[in-house]
Formats: C-alpha cells, structure tokens, sequence
C-alpha cells in the first residue's frame, strides 16, 4: 500500500516540468488554437487544439522569444509538452455553492448598484476593443477590413513596346485570416483605375478610355515589430485585368485581357485603437513590370 503511494506521490509531482511554477487547468476559448512547440509564433506548430478542451499548463502567462507575445505552458500529452498564447486559453473556474440570501440594506443596495455600474461599464470597454482579441499577434496577421488608395505606375505592352504612367488607384483591402483559409493570415487587395492611361495619349488619336483592375493575394511574413507597428514583407499571386478602347489611323479598337504574375510588396503598418494604417509599396510582375505605393485604412475585426 505505501509503494502504491509513493508511486502516485512522484507521478503527480513530477507530472510537470516545473516544481517552481504553479499548474492549472486551462480550457481553450477559441476552435483549433495552435500549440507552439517553443514560445514563438515561427516555432513549429504540434497541435491544434479544439475549442473547450482542457490542458494541464502553468497558471502564470510568460514572454515570449524576444518578449513578442504571453505564452502558457501545457501538456499536451505524457512527455509532450508546448506553448499556446494566452488569449486562446481561460482558466478553468470551480464550482461554488450558493451563498446564503442576506438582507438588503439601503447601503448594501447602493453598493449593489454600483457594482452593476461598474460591471456595465467594463463589459462596455471590453466590448468595444476588438484589439484585444488579438494581443500578442503580429499586426501584419490581424485581421481587418477597410479602403486602400493609391498611385500605380502601370505599364503593359502595346504596338511591341513597354509603356508607362503614373495613375490614381483605388479600392478595398481584407488582411489576416478566415478570409479564404481560417487559420493562415493573408493580404487581399483588389485595386481599380477607371478613365483612360496618359501613357496613350502620345501614341494613339485622342488618348485612351478604359480601365484596369489589379487583384493580388499575398502572405505576409513580418520583418520587424513593436506593439504598436510593424514592418513586414509578403509575396504572392497577382491578376491584372485591362480593357482600353482607342482611335489608331482613324480605327476605333480595343485592347483587353487578362495576365497572372507575381507580386512582392515591403510594408509598414501602425496601430492606433480599432484602426489599423498601412503604407505598402508594392512590385508587380506579369508580362510587364511596374510598381505602386498604396496606403490604406482599415478596421480591426
């Protein structure tokens, strides 16, 4: 009987690797929480766990690499342990039994009061800081939606030769994830010029009217951070659709297509509040190269 003991004595004191550090139970409070294998968000992910699943971890958040980030530290299974953010877990409350009624007092009722008043008005704070939600995170991989506008010196093929302008662009910017993948942030932008290109005007009767719509879908990988701005890069895909209608030896005609290429961009963003601001010069290639600077304004989610 004593050998049992001893037996489930060292089994439960040994169970986690640090005697100095206090554990807990910590429930997940969000679906498929990544499980870092060091305190890092370019570390390894080893699991991802589902929304309301307890883990054994240190009840006190610590830093992480670098101080980017608070991390708890959980088993995720015998002899496997990881780090999860400490916005992705809550600690587990017991159950109490209900306190005995007291009789109200008109002191008691103010007190009461108050404290409803209080309560109110920190839901009401909470509620409204989305940012919260994503404390620790990069914030090139929070998620927002909002405007960008910019200038794009677009350039494309025509007559066999590479012509270029300066031309005012606008249109909607999506970044961080859930867009199209739920846990890979992504940069989404879908930029429009509407009228015609000066690059024309020189070589064609009269300019050109038209249009041109630039999509591109970027991952972005940050470069250098604080809490409250970030310098990142991202690459990826781009589609650069044109359709331009002009007058060549006194004939009306067309140009319109559609090509793919690649996009890269170097960005700075900054945040103040719910708000997020962006400035990205961005570098485009497909059967043309060209480049823009964009800035955008976008609200955090």
């Amino acid at each position: 009987m004593l050998y049992r003991i001893l037996i489930l004595f060292l089994l439960t004191t040994l169970s986690f690797p640090s005697s100095a550090e206090k554990a807990t139970v910590l429930v997940i409070r969000k679906s498929k929480a990544p499980i870092y294998k060091k305190a890092s968000f370019d570390s390894r992910i080893l699991a991802y766990a589902p929304k309301g699943k307890k883990l054994y971890g240190t009840k006190k958040a610590r830093p992480g690499v670098e101080g980017f980030g608070l991390f708890h530290k959980v088993r995720i299974k015998k002899g496997l342990y990881g780090y999860i953010l400490d916005t992705d877990v809550v600690g587990f409350k017991k159950r109490f039994k209900k306190k005995s009624k007291v009789k109200k007092t008109p002191f008691s009722k103010k007190s009461s009061r108050s404290k409803s008043k209080l309560k109110k008005q920190t839901s009401k704070s909470s509620k409204a800081s989305n940012m919260q939600k994503w404390k620790g995170y990069p914030l090139s991989f929070v998620k927002a939606v909002g405007f960008t506008a910019g200038v794009i010196n677009y350039g494309f093929e025509f007559g066999g030769e590479d012509v270029s302008s300066n031309e005012t662009s606008f249109g909607l910017k999506l970044s961080g994830p859930g867009w199209l993948f739920k846990s890979i942030p992504l940069d989404i932008s879908l930029v429009a010029h509407f009228g015609g290109v000066t690059s024309l005007d020189d070589v064609t009767q009269g300019g050109a009217d038209g249009m041109f719509i630039l999509t591109d879908l970027t991952f972005p990988f940050r470069l250098k951070h604080s809490k409250s701005w970030s310098i990142y890069g991202g690459l990826g895909l781009l589609v650069n659709y044109s359709d331009f209608s002009f007058m060549l030896n006194n004939e009306n005609k067309t140009s319109s297509g559609a090509n793919v290429g690649v996009v890269g961009t170097l960005g700075f963003v900054l945040n103040k509040g719910d708000f997020l601001f962006k400035l990205e010069p961005k570098f485009y290639w497909d059967k043309s190269q060209f480049f823009g600077v964009l800035g955008s304004f976008q609200y955090i989610l």
